[in-house]
């Protein structure tokens, strides 16, 4: 709320997209009765993405295989956005062999699905 000269409140309503990102600038200025122009003051306001987006596994998150029963294929991901959507495509897949729980081996294939 701001206060007129009168000391009564008023509400500024900007129209500000905040389905959109983008950066707006809000410019205020003011003139007396004398025809003097205030210096103008600039207010940017900034409408960002800051969610991340959610990966979600096909299947389970640990999977046993038998030895010799084959090649494995695996279940895939899918990933949401709440602003692009579905960005499934964008996944980047890393193999790494583990040779026990504590000792990790390295990055056997890095995959862009």
């Amino acid at each position: 709320m701001v206060l007129d000269e009168d000391e009564e409140e008023y509400q500024v309503v900007l129209q500000i997209d905040t389905s959109v990102i983008a950066t707006y600038r809000v410019r205020y200025n003011v003139e007396d009765s004398s025809g003097n122009d205030a210096l103008e003051v600039i207010r940017t306001v900034k409408v960002e993405d800051t969610t991340i987006p959610v990966i979600t596994l096909t299947g389970e998150s640990e999977i046993t295989i038998f030895v010799g029963s084959g090649e494995y294929e695996d279940e895939r991901a899918t990933a949401l956005d709440n602003i692009d959507g579905v960005i499934t495509e964008n996944i980047v897949v890393i193999y790494e062999l583990v040779i026990n729980e504590e000792e990790e081996y390295g990055v056997v294939e890095e995959i862009v699905h």
